[in-house]
C-alpha cells in the first residue's frame, strides 16, 4: 500500500489526517457513560424532580448521588443527543445513556460531535428484540478532538450561540402564532371590530358559502414519490404535503381552494397546484366570489367546535350545516388582510429560522472536523 503524504503540522490517524494539536481517542476513555434504570410515575411525582421526556412513560434514573448539572442525553432507540442543564437533578423519562460534563473536556463540544456522530451511532447499537444503544455500544466511538480545552471551549461557544438564536427564533415564532391566534378568536367572533365597520354579521351554513367537488380525478395513480419532482400529492391532515410525483396530468389547478378530510374534518388552505393521495377528502371552494373570500372562510372554520363521535364521512351528512357569522364582503377582506400580514410574519420567521439550523450544520461539519480553525 502506497504510503500517504501528511503535510506539515498534521498527522494520520485511523480516522484520517488530522492537525498535530487535535488526537483520536474512544468516547468511553475521556466520558463517563451511565445507564439509567426504571422507576415508577408515583416516584417521579414524589421526589418533584424534572422530568426530560422522550417518551412521556416510563421514567428512568442512575441513582448516583452527585450528579452534575450539563449532561448529554443518548436516547437508547434513535441514538439522538439531547443537552440538559437544570438546577436539580433531573429524570429522564426515556431509556436512555448519559455523559455528565469533566475535567478534561467541554461538554458542549462532546454534545455537538454526538449529533453529527447520530447515524454512526445508531448502526453500531445492539439488537436485541427493539433496537437498543447500551453504553458499551458508545464507548469504543472514536472521536477527533482537540488537546486544548479553549479550542473545544471555543467551539462549543460558536455553536452554543448559534443554539440559543435558533431557541430564540423557536419562543419567536410561538409567541406571534399565540397572537395571531388570539387575534382571531377577536376578530372572527366579533368581539372586537376593525374601524369603519359596524354593519351586523349575518348567520350562514357552510353549504351556503362553499361548493364541493370530489377529488377522484386528481388522485395520484403511481406510487413512486420522489423530491426531485415537482407536483405535490397533498392530504388535509397535520403532514399536508406528503410527497412529491411526476405526474404532470390530471392536476388541479383552480385554486385557492380548501381541501377537507372527511374522516377528520382536518383541512388546509391551497393556493398552488396539487394532487391527492385518496378519494377521503373533499375540495371546497366558493360559491360566490363576489361576495365572500376564501381566505375568512378557512380560518372561520379553524374555530368551529365540531364533536365526532364515529369512524365516518362527515362533510355532507353533518359539518356543511355548520353556522358561522359572516361579516360583509369589505369587512372580511380587511380581517383577512389582518391575518395573511400575520402569517407571513411568522412564515418569514420560520424561514429564518431554517436558514440558521442549516448555518449551524454547515459550521458543525467544518468546526468539529477542523477544515475551518478558530483563531
Amino acid at each position: 500500500m502506497q504510503d500517504i503524504k501528511v503535510k506539515p503540522w498534521y498527522k494520520m490517524t485511523e480516522l484520517g489526517v488530522i492537525p498535530e494539536d487535535w488526537e483520536m481517542i474512544k468516547l468511553g476513555d475521556i466520558c463517563d457513560i451511565l445507564k439509567w434504570q426504571l422507576i415508577t410515575s408515583d416516584t417521579c411525582i414524589k421526589w418533584n424532580i424534572p422530568v426530560i421526556a422522550w417518551w412521556k412513560q416510563p421514567a428512568y434514573y442512575h441513582n448516583k448521588s452527585n450528579r452534575k448539572h450539563n449532561t448529554i442525553t443518548i436516547s437508547a432507540s434513535w441514538a439522538n443527543a439531547g443537552y440538559v442543564n437544570f438546577h436539580k437533578n433531573p429524570i429522564f423519562a426515556s431509556d436512555c445513556s448519559t455523559i455528565e460534563e469533566g475535567k478534561n473536556y467541554s461538554i458542549y463540544f462532546i454534545y455537538n460531535y454526538l449529533q453529527l456522530l447520530q447515524k454512526t451511532i445508531y448502526r453500531s447499537q445492539t439488537w436485541w428484540a427493539q433496537p437498543h444503544i447500551h453504553p458499551s455500544d458508545l464507548k469504543p466511538i472514536n472521536i477527533h478532538f482537540p488537546k486544548s480545552i479553549d479550542e473545544q471551549e471555543l467551539i462549543a461557544k460558536v455553536l452554543s450561540n448559534s443554539d440559543e438564536l435558533i431557541k430564540f427564533l423557536d419562543k419567536l415564532i410561538e409567541k406571534k402564532e399565540k397572537i395571531k391566534e388570539w387575534t382571531m378568536q377577536e376578530l372572527l367572533t366579533w368581539k372586537r371590530r376593525l374601524p369603519w365597520f359596524d354593519w351586523k354579521w349575518k348567520e350562514k351554513e357552510i353549504w351556503e358559502l362553499l361548493d364541493y367537488e370530489q377529488p377522484w380525478n386528481y388522485i395520484v395513480k403511481d406510487t413512486e414519490y420522489n423530491n426531485k419532482y415537482k407536483m405535490p400529492v397533498l392530504t388535509a391532515n397535520k403532514a399536508f404535503i406528503l410527497w412529491y410525483t411526476y405526474e404532470n396530468f390530471w392536476i388541479f389547478e383552480n385554486t385557492p381552494v380548501i381541501i377537507f378530510d372527511d374522516f377528520t374534518i382536518l383541512n388546509k388552505y391551497v393556493d398552488f397546484p396539487f394532487k391527492v393521495k385518496s378519494s377521503a377528502m373533499k375540495i371546497l371552494k366558493l360559491r360566490d366570489k363576489s361576495k365572500n373570500i376564501l381566505k375568512f372562510i378557512y380560518e372561520r372554520m379553524q374555530m368551529i367546535y365540531f364533536t365526532m363521535w364515529d369512524h365516518k364521512r362527515y362533510y355532507l351528512w353533518e359539518y356543511q350545516f355548520e353556522k358561522v357569522l359572516m361579516p360583509d364582503y369589505d369587512e372580511q377582506k380587511a380581517i383577512s388582510k389582518v391575518l395573511s400580514d400575520m402569517d407571513n410574519e411568522i412564515e418569514n420567521l420560520k424561514m429564518k429560522r431554517d436558514k440558521y439550523k442549516k448555518l449551524k450544520e454547515w459550521m458543525m461539519q467544518e468546526l468539529l472536523t477542523w477544515k475551518i480553525r478558530l483563531v
